[in-house]
């Protein structure tokens, strides 16, 4: 955090209560969101959150700030589309500076199965609410004037699909942004505070055992991202869920040229550009199940050809 949040934001650190209607388990996006909306479109406010570092300190904080709606599966079109359109009010909504900017995704295609494959993207993303076309290879250069169609030679650039509300925001401030919002409607958010075990009446969770003591509550989710099997350990519930990190990269600053969001699926890469001039780059998951934050020399290897 280098941008002295905590003094242009304002929060309040109250004390822990031995009871709420609602207990969320983790202080990243998903759990801050959760706590904001509960408050702001349902008038719950008797929330607490808890996060066992600080707020962001896990994915939300480490993440490639992409919004999208541009999925291949029906349900999550609908679903990823609702948040585009949600993130593109928050600015406005919670009176922060997010640094919304609406890039556009440019998804490159490399064969003819990825062409077919953008095709049929574009017409699902059409058909259930998302803003997608296919490009043909001179489209794909004028969105984005730096791409190389020849691929190096080795994957060339056949064409590619365009979701033009595709884009980023900064994911410190938009964690501040909701913890903020959702503390000034009486939430109340500890940090600090790891959850070690699951209070239970029966088959029913009432409450979790913290660092600092138990706490009872009403309702508990669990907003934990990858941490979401250990948590459902603790509730006695074996979950069919294998967590892989996924890695990224920013390079130095360059001057400020490159506009669009860039993938490729054949390529296992996305690419933009920072406020600050650096080139954000990630790629597809680690194959090793891991709970590890740390990055690996064996990813940049793979990122350099």
């Amino acid at each position: 955090m280098n941008e002295f949040m905590e003094r242009k934001v304002k929060l309040t650190w109250d004390a822990p209560k031995s009871s709420y209607d609602v207990v969320i388990v983790g202080g990243g996006g998903h759990g801050l969101a959760t706590a904001y909306y509960l408050a702001t479109r349902h008038g719950i406010t008797n929330v607490a959150v808890l996060e066992r570092k600080y707020i962001g300190g896990g994915n939300s904080g480490r993440n490639t700030t992409v919004i999208r709606a541009n999925y291949g599966i029906p349900e999550a079109v609908r679903f990823y589309q609702r948040s585009v359109d949600l993130y593109k009010t928050l600015e406005q909504e919670t009176d922060r500076w997010i640094m919304h900017q609406q890039k556009g995704l440019l998804w490159l295609a490399h064969s003819e199965a990825g062409i077919r494959a953008e095709r049929a993207r574009a017409e699902v993303n059409t058909a259930f609410g998302a803003k997608t076309v296919y490009v043909g290879p001179d489209e794909v250069k004028e969105i984005a004037p730096e791409v190389d169609l020849t691929g190096g030679g080795v994957w060339p650039v056949m064409g590619g699909s365009y979701h033009p509300e595709g884009a980023t925001a900064r994911h410190d401030r938009v964690n501040w942004a909701l913890a903020e919002g959702a503390m000034q409607r009486g939430v109340h958010v500890h940090q600090r505070t790891a959850v070690t075990g699951l209070l239970k009446s029966g088959d029913r969770v009432t409450g979790v055992v913290t660092d600092k003591g138990p706490i009872h509550a009403g309702i508990v989710v669990s907003a934990v991202g990858g941490h979401v099997t250990t948590l459902g350990t603790m509730a006695g519930i074996r979950l069919p869920i294998r967590t892989h990190p996924l890695q990224a990269f920013v390079t130095n600053h360059y001057a400020l040229d490159f506009h669009p969001i860039v993938a490729s699926m054949g390529l296992l890469f996305y690419a933009s550009q920072t406020a600050r001039g650096e080139m954000l780059i990630g790629a597809e998951i680690d194959r090793q199940p891991s709970y590890s934050y740390r990055s690996g020399h064996h990813f940049l290897q793979s990122c350099a050809f």
